[in-house]
């Protein structure tokens, strides 16, 4: 009976051995780390929790953050009216006036000469034969009187029209006065706002080539330079070419056709 028992004891030592086996693994065996908890709705990471890049072994790039840039200080620039567009500079209430002024001179300027480019034809019998610088004396001449009428003409006192539109009547042949009182309206309002201006021409701003030249009929071209003075300080200035015919009216000599070139 010993031997009978002595085989059964041998499984039974070797199933308790392999249970002692599997308990000793159990107790070796690496345990997973426990999570912490980590409340929701929040952005903390668990201790220990790296990046995917650091776990990879690859280096972590943190991109800059921008700098607060500061407010451009307030400039003298010129900024867009809200209502109106308009560009309004910071010095805008000193120059406007100045710059308006100089506008409506430019304005009269214009006025002035509008209202004696009109010409004023006359039929001539026959051809004439040209004159200029062969007769030099009748070319001085005429030369010399287109001169005078450019000073007369293109000079005025805004203070004192009156006196501008009597030396018209001197120099002008009836057809053109005609046509400058046309435009004394216009004149007299320019001269209602450009108080204290005076637009003058001087000997020095005034050059002339006589084209044509007959004992009763001459055409000059000349270089005029206007000077425009406020209160007495001398503003803008404006040239222009322009071309006189004269014609011999009652036995003097009248401009009777200003073209601007």
């Amino acid at each position: 009976m010993t031997d009978h028992e002595d085989t059964h004891d041998e499984p039974v030592r070797g199933a308790a051995t392999g249970a002692e086996d599997e308990g000793a693994s159990d107790v070796h065996a690496p345990q997973p780390p426990r999570k912490r908890p980590v409340a929701r709705g929040t952005s903390l990471r668990r201790p220990g929790a790296t990046p995917d890049e650091t776990r990879a072994g690859v280096p972590t790039t943190t991109e800059p953050t921008a700098e607060p840039t500061a407010e451009p200080e307030a400039s003298g620039a010129a900024e867009p009216d809200p209502e109106s567009g308009e560009v309004v500079s910071g010095d805008a209430d000193s120059s406007a006036g100045g710059w308006v002024n100089y506008a409506l001179i430019a304005a009269a300027v214009v006025i002035l000469a509008a209202a004696l480019t009109v010409a004023f034809a006359r039929p001539f019998a026959g051809r004439v034969s040209n004159e200029a610088y062969v007769n030099t004396a009748l070319t001085t001449q005429v030369a010399s009187i287109a001169k005078q009428a450019a000073k007369d003409i293109y000079s005025i006192d805004m203070n004192n029209v009156g006196q501008w539109e009597q030396r018209m009547n001197a120099l002008l042949t009836p057809g053109m006065v005609d046509e400058a009182k046309k435009m004394r309206q216009g004149i007299t309002q320019a001269a209602g706002q450009l108080q204290d201006v005076t637009i003058t021409v001087e000997d020095t701003g005034l050059t002339a080539g006589v084209a044509f030249a007959a004992p009763n009929r001459a055409e000059v071209l000349l270089n005029v330079v206007r000077q425009v003075t406020e209160r007495g300080v001398p503003g803008m200035t404006g040239q222009a070419p322009v071309k006189f015919v004269l014609d011999r009216f009652d036995g003097a000599w009248k401009v009777s056709s200003i073209t601007e070139l």
